[in-house]
């Protein structure tokens, strides 16, 4: 398990193109995302062994943001979406009906096992 290189409080591990884990950690609160139900299953018991925790199941926001979960045969599908957080930041700011701008990051953005030297 290695930090990512652009946040500290993020720890992932690629594992023989098969096993993939993202933990993130913020403040007292933690998100495991893995592409096996047997490694989260063993995780959760030795991470409960040690400090009490709950498995909340799957999640539907984090950090303010909206996540959405669909399958899509062999691949599940996860998106996050920051609209809501915007809006009520742009709401207290009295610009909810300002123009909105494109967003450096590309729509549609597969991040690949390939990229993971990027990380």
């Amino acid at each position: 398990m290695a930090v990512s290189n652009f946040d500290p409080c993020l720890f992932l591990t690629f594992l023989a193109k098969v096993l993939i884990v993202f933990i993130y950690i913020h403040v007292v609160d933690y998100l495991c995302s893995t592409s096996s139900a047997a490694w989260k299953t063993s995780f959760f018991a030795a991470f409960n062994a040690k400090w009490s925790c709950v498995d909340g199941g799957l999640m539907m926001e984090m950090l303010g943001m909206k996540m959405t979960f669909t399958d899509t045969g062999m691949i599940r599908d996860c998106r996050m979406s920051q609209a809501r957080l915007i809006l009520r930041m742009l709401g207290r700011q009295g610009m909810v009906e300002c123009t909105p701008c494109v967003t450096a990051m590309k729509p549609k953005l597969m991040l690949l096992l390939t990229d993971m030297q990027q990380l």
